[in-house]
């Protein structure tokens, strides 16, 4: 399998890993015994294997894999009386609840603030851009050191960061044992975070041009009312989140296995630094929750290898 496919999420009390057709997800029940989470994922339909549109489609489906491990791993703390099912429906709402979040505090709430500044996205797109985006990380930076001063959330990044330095081992070609991923560092430049950071630096560059398109296109649209103009500008930001989002899905591939390119390392910096917050060392009792988690993928994988090839 190659380690491209590989991906996973730190989960309540727990690890969920995933391969392009296997997510596993591995969990330490209160009486200390390890339980595990086995799902298919479906083939990607034609056009959305292909690079760009695979990032999009990327971002829903890991939001949808990833909010039903963390259902199911929040459900093995209680009782069995007391678990809930997952719905899809519910599944579905608190995608769109999170998606409706996210967009408020990390797109409409730095935007407000650019133009409270005094800034003009029509006649200085870059600049206002520029400053946009430094709110942007100025929240998602304040929102995860508020965040990571939560005991569940500090345990939620040991997880992090041991599901990171299982990766690590694995791509080392070393035995998947805890001596072995306690050698590594639980920064990885594949994370998540780092494909927040590089949205947003990709972000600049696009939504700079954008005012400028639209006005190339429309010359009337500066004629128009000003909340109208921001209406468009505006929607048209959240509607360019998805293209942004696929050219930075393939920055992040690229760049993580060229880790070799000046260049290229220092685009993954700012991510790598800002793991510096959202991942910790891990214990070696979480450890072994995470290598569970990957060896039962690396399975799954060999055995549906083996299985199509007949």
């Amino acid at each position: 399998m190659s380690k491209e496919l590989l991906g996973g999420q730190a989960v309540i009390e727990g690890v969920m890993m995933r391969s392009q057709q296997h997510a596993v997800t591995a969990v330490r029940t209160p009486n200390g015994k390890i339980v595990l989470r086995k799902e298919t994922i479906n083939p990607r339909p034609g056009l959305w294997k292909l690079p760009f549109f695979r990032g999009m489609y990327n971002i829903i489906e890991m939001l949808a894999v990833g909010m039903r491990a963390l259902i199911w791993s929040g459900n093995q703390s209680l009782p069995k009386e007391e678990q809930e099912p997952m719905r899809p429906k519910d599944i579905v709402l608190l995608i769109v609840i999170s998606f409706a979040f996210g967009i408020f505090l990390f797109v409409a709430l730095p935007y407000l603030l650019t133009f409270m500044l005094g800034l003009e996205e029509e006649s200085r797109p870059i600049i206002f851009n520029i400053v946009d985006s430094v709110i942007k990380i100025v929240i998602f930076i304040a929102y995860l050191l508020l965040i990571a001063r939560m005991a569940d959330v500090k345990k939620l990044f040991q997880y992090h960061g041991a599901e990171h330095q299982s990766v690590h081992c694995l791509e080392a070609k070393l035995h998947l044992t805890v001596k072995n991923v306690q050698k590594f560092n639980p920064e990885h430049p594949r994370c998540g975070t780092s494909f927040l950071i590089l949205v947003i630096i990709v972000a600049i560059i696009v939504l700079s041009l954008l005012p400028v398109a639209v006005m190339y296109l429309f010359p009337g649209f500066v004629e128009q009312p000003f909340l109208l103009r921001r209406l468009i500008l505006f929607t048209l930001r959240i509607l360019m989140i998805a293209p942004i989002a696929g050219i930075a899905y393939e920055l992040l591939r690229f760049s993580a296995t060229h880790q070799g390119s000046v260049f290229f390392r220092l685009l993954s910096a700012p991510g790598m630094w800002t793991q510096l917050i959202t991942t910790k060392k891990p214990t070696n009792k979480q450890v072994e929750v995470a290598i569970q988690a990957l060896q039962e993928v690396l399975r799954l994988e060999k055995t549906n290898i083996k299985t199509t090839s007949k």
